[in-house]
């Protein structure tokens, strides 16, 4: 909740998590099951100190399969798997009572191009024509689809977490890891102490 009134305060309009974090914000267990669909394919907003941003929250299995199982795959049936999963997702989202759904596909940081034949060309070669030629889908950046597609509903709290365990274990409780900090820390005071 911190970091969302902190990127308010600096001007960002918007925010994205994974879906394992909606889940947690909502009261569930995890992602899944009845009425998922319709939660997970819409924008929020959420309340800051600082005013409002919205929020939407990435179809993990969508973004992983780009990110780390397509390039295994023929380009063209792998752009064709995808089509049809976002296909499916919105007529889930339609059938639970969401108007507009809105599917995002955010890939986590890595360079997953690297790890595709010819850095990813004839995949999303496939996959543009795809999306340009069906009607049923319109690629959009997030910006654009919340002036479209405003938040409606709200989420009172965004609990802690990132994409990976919807916590951040990955990321602390490594005794490396945790050396690291430390180590920036030290280095930052440094850098202050000059």
């Amino acid at each position: 909740q911190a970091t969302l009134e902190l990127l308010r305060k600096e001007g960002f309009e918007w925010a994205a998590s994974d879906e394992t974090v909606l889940a947690r914000a909502l009261g569930r267990a995890e992602p899944g099951g009845e009425g998922w669909a319709g939660a997970l394919y819409r924008p929020y907003r959420v309340e800051t100190s600082a005013g409002p941003i919205a929020m939407v929250f990435r179809d993990r299995a969508l973004s992983d399969l780009i990110g780390f199982t397509y390039m295994e795959w023929d380009p063209e049936r792998a752009a064709e798997d995808f089509v049809r999963r976002v296909l499916e997702a919105g007529a889930r989202a339609r059938a639970e009572g969401t108007e507009s759904p809105l599917v995002a596909v955010i890939l986590d940081g890595e360079n997953c191009w690297e790890t595709y034949p010819d850095d990813g060309w004839p995949f999303l070669k496939s996959l543009y024509a795809r999306l340009a030629e069906d009607p049923r889908i319109e690629p959009i950046t997030v910006g654009d689809a919340l002036e479209r597609i405003p938040p409606r509903e709200s989420l009172r709290h965004v609990p802690l977490g990132s994409w990976i365990d919807s916590d951040l274990g990955v990321w602390i409780g490594h005794a490396e890891k945790n050396h690291a900090w430390n180590e920036l820390g030290r280095a930052r005071e440094c850098v202050e102490a000059a």
